[in-house]
């Protein structure tokens, strides 16, 4: 049994809208070594699982679909006992599940809060090939200012974007950055940006002063 691509960025939806779940299946198949992977099979799953599990966070609704499927995918690919090892690989280690679903709870618990998403679009930088433009500030929805686990831009026309869930009364301080692929980071010139509520904010890269 194959897993196509869809149906891991279907999964990918269950936490990210549509444009940052395609980027985070990209940057997670880039950590796993799955650039020119079409299909995934039982093991591709596993590695794909694990590359994600280092690009994003607050993961355990997508992760327990991935286990459904991956759990899926063992059970149809072990028709004779000469592939148990397969069925042995942990669909997911039982501490590595019970803490993200805690943690999840703990963040997402206000979420009653939660009116919409704000909007953050960047305009006037060029971007190299296979460079990336991402946010990162003081929320867990934007890193916690980690750039491992910014929030990926996406294009449109000759502008980026990310969103944001946003409570009406929250103030987030944040940045954009640039990633390589090698990983390298650079952080845009100048002090924090803030966005509030659930307001769009338009911003121009800032040049060195």
């Amino acid at each position: 049994m194959s897993i196509s691509k869809q149906q891991l960025v279907d999964a990918l939806r269950a936490r990210y809208d549509a444009y940052s779940a395609e980027s985070m299946f990209q940057m997670a198949c880039a950590r796993a070594g799955l650039e020119d992977a079409a299909t995934f099979d039982a093991g591709a799953l596993i590695a794909f699982r694990g590359g994600l599990e280092q690009v994003g966070d607050r993961l355990a609704t997508v992760l327990a679909q991935l286990d459904a499927v991956l759990e899926g995918a063992q059970q149809a690919a072990v028709p004779s006992v000469t592939q148990s090892p397969m069925a042995s690989v942990p669909v997911a280690p039982s501490t590595t599940r019970v803490d993200d679903t805690r943690s999840d709870a703990s963040v997402d618990k206000p979420a009653v809060e939660v009116t919409g998403e704000a909007t953050i679009v960047l305009s006037g930088v060029d971007v190299a090939d296979g460079e990336q433009l991402l946010v990162c500030g003081a929320s867990p929805e934007l890193g916690d200012w980690e750039p491992a686990r910014a929030r990926p831009m996406v294009r449109h026309a000759d502008q980026w974007r990310a969103s944001v869930k946003l409570a009406n009364d929250d103030e987030v301080a944040f940045k954009f950055l640039r990633r390589t692929d090698d990983g390298d980071v650079t952080w845009e010139p100048g002090g924090n940006r803030v966005v509030r509520g659930t307001e769009r904010v338009d911003a121009m890269w800032r040049s060195e002063s």
